[in-house]
């Protein structure tokens, strides 16, 4: 799945901003944003957000959460951003907010696991490379391309 969502920022600073998603079944959501700049800009520095139902724990790399019946992990996969800072909400949640410094584009990868229970396991092998203008992400062994074409279609290769 993909949608541009430019409009929700403002048209002086935001050329295009997509996000492209991609379910693993049982238990993986991929997250690709890419944001570019009006020509000629930079844009400031990006923050990606992730709510929480409770404090997150370090997981490795990861951030890890849950609310006593099940259980999210999520981590940024490539490279570029800062260690997410945690809050407090007003709601009784908790926000973690990924940075990334600005650029002309930027490209955001995020891999959310989930799971029941609260014993998360082990983290999934998540790679994530660019590959020209495409991303190329590759989950306990399968490869999969996330194009930056108007379609922003997302394929599955084989197993590596």
């Amino acid at each position: 799945m993909a949608g541009q969502f430019a409009q929700a920022y403002d048209a002086e600073v935001v050329e295009s901003c997509v996000r492209q998603l991609l379910f693993i079944r049982p238990d993986k959501v991929v997250v690709v944003d890419r944001l570019r700049a009006v020509a000629g800009k930079e844009l400031p520095e990006v923050q990606w957000l992730l709510q929480l139902p409770s404090p997150p724990t370090q997981d490795g790399k990861a951030l890890r959460a849950s609310n006593g019946k099940s259980w999210l992990r999520c981590r940024a996969v490539l490279p570029g951003g800062v260690d997410p800072v945690i809050a407090a909400t007003p709601v009784k949640t908790h926000r973690a907010s990924f940075s990334y410094p600005g650029k002309a584009e930027i490209a955001l990868v995020h891999v959310l696991e989930v799971g029941d229970e609260t014993d998360a396991g082990p983290p999934a092998q998540v790679t994530a490379v660019r590959a020209g203008r495409e991303i190329r992400v590759t989950i306990a062994g399968r490869t999969y391309t996330f194009a930056a074409d108007p379609q922003f279609t997302v394929s599955a290769g084989g197993a590596k």
